[in-house]
């Protein structure tokens, strides 16, 4: 199929970004880039691998009904500060007719990318135990104790075993980006076992 759109879902560092990435450069899917008004990263670029806007153009967009799927995070940051909101979500920009897409999202951006574009949608959830998660983080180089904390209470809630029966099509362990890749691909091909 070449107009699929395959949504990866999963724990904080379980490999969604990385796996997506494989889809991306060996077997040419599109990524769908989200919008976000989270602060650029050292490493991020505008446009890689966030549309990055201010709230107030964001919320704007929401008002304007330009956005597929949107949700709000309050992170616990540096220095104190406090009341901090950050926005992600999909414009409807994004997702072309006739081309192959992967996209990252959590359980509301799944439900509604579900709605919205029916059977093109194949759901899938990468699960990895915590402390194999918190050491991807801490490897990362951007480790914060507080909002790993934040965002690892965060997944619970969100990701419960309802939740991921109900919402995800597929739960795949993501110990390795290949395991999970290939595993993607043999449901696309047909085959449809878990591992």
């Amino acid at each position: 199929m070449d107009n699929e759109i395959i949504i990866i879902g999963g724990f904080t560092n379980a490999g969604k970004d990385f796996s997506s990435n494989i889809l991306v450069d060996r077997y040419g899917y599109n990524f769908v880039i989200s919008t976000t008004s989270r602060p650029m990263r050292s490493y991020e670029t505008q446009d890689d691998p966030y549309h990055f806007v201010d709230n107030k153009t964001f919320l704007q967009r929401v008002e304007d009904g330009k956005f597929i799927e949107y949700r709000s995070y309050e992170p616990k940051v540096k220095d104190g500060e406090q009341g901090v909101v950050w926005y992600y979500g999909v414009e409807k920009t994004e997702i072309k007719d006739n081309k192959k897409y992967v996209v990252v999202l959590d359980p509301l951006g799944t439900r509604e990318f579900k709605k919205h574009f029916k059977d093109r949608a194949i759901s899938f959830f990468l699960d990895l135990e915590e402390e194999l998660r918190q050491r991807r983080n801490i490897d990362r180089g951007d480790y914060l104790k507080e909002e790993w904390n934040r965002r690892n209470k965060d997944d619970k809630e969100r990701f419960t075993k309802e939740i991921i029966r109900r919402d995800f099509d597929y739960k795949v362990y993501s110990l390795r980006a290949m395991s999970v890749v290939d595993f993607i691909l043999n449901v696309i091909g047909g085959s449809k076992n878990e591992i």
